[in-house]
């Protein structure tokens, strides 16, 4: 990406990828600025780093930070999540957000479009993620040394029929899935939590195969934002609560920390498989 003034700013959410982000665009020369958000952004992330403290619904103090500072340049990193509405503490240019939004508040697709809309409209490059650090989004085939058996297969084929078929619901990244009877759909918890529930669900021993976990984009997803993420605390999480692998969308799931995720995956003994 050829860029005249290298000035970017995080929108930072929850989580390790802001970190990953920043210290990528630190190595390729950008000069970074955060918006941080109370009760959201690691306190940790700012340390050393010019950045501005704001509330969700303070949309147009955000879009004067960044003209103050000359910067056109934004990504969305890490996750966030719906605060209450008295929360939000609108101002202006927040209310008509919000006001454009409307029912789509409640819906994660329709939702992310409107936003991606209103970005451009105040003047601002959305720049991807996976621009920033490419080998985010990998290849078909599997990761690390393990490959899922013919039952596992089987599981993971059926999951995507499934995950396909509840896209037009704007409806789950993921779902845990045994003996191909489904034992949950992702929902509001994310894939660690949702790991973590559906192995207390699953059968134990016995002849039926252990659980597999399917993690892929909602058809019709923007690839610009959003994207769905595992690092090592998924295949933890996979570990702890006896699966045996997870099955992930090739170029569209995206991958921390690979040489690390490739360790934990030898030393927990579960497979990736990127379909």
């Amino acid at each position: 990406m050829q860029v005249v003034n290298k000035s970017i700013a995080i929108v930072a959410g929850e989580g390790d990828l802001p970190f990953s982000i920043k210290d990528a665009l630190n190595n390729q020369g950008w000069s970074v600025f955060i918006l941080a958000y109370h009760g959201i952004t690691p306190e940790h992330l700012i340390k050393d780093t010019s950045h501005a403290w704001l509330y969700l619904g303070q949309v147009q103090k955000a879009v004067e930070i960044l003209q103050h500072h000359c910067i056109k340049h934004i990504v969305l990193v890490g996750k966030f999540y719906r605060p209450k509405l008295i929360n939000l503490r609108l101002d202006t240019l927040g209310r008509k957000l919000l006001y454009r939004l409307g029912v789509n508040w409640f819906g994660d697709n329709a939702l992310l479009t409107a936003l991606l809309e209103f970005i451009q409209e105040q003047g601002l490059v959305l720049v991807k993620i996976q621009d920033i650090i490419p080998g985010l989004l990998t290849q078909k085939g599997r990761i690390g040394t393990r490959s899922p058996n013919l039952h596992a297969l089987e599981d993971i084929e059926k999951g995507i029929k499934i995950l396909k078929d509840l896209s037009c619901w704007d409806v789950g990244q993921g779902l845990a899935i045994q003996g191909k009877r489904v034992l949950g759909i992702e929902a509001a918890e994310g894939t660690d939590a949702c790991i973590t529930r559906c192995g207390l669900l699953a059968e134990q021993g016995g002849l039926t195969p252990k659980p597999v976990y399917v993690k892929m984009a909602k058809v019709g997803q923007s690839r610009a934002i959003d994207l769905p993420v595992i690092g090592f605390d998924t295949v933890d999480a996979l570990y702890k609560a006896g699966f045996q692998g997870m099955g992930i969308e090739a170029h569209s799931v995206l991958v921390l920390d690979l040489p690390a995720l490739e360790r934990a995956i030898q030393e927990r003994e579960v497979f990736l498989w990127k379909f």
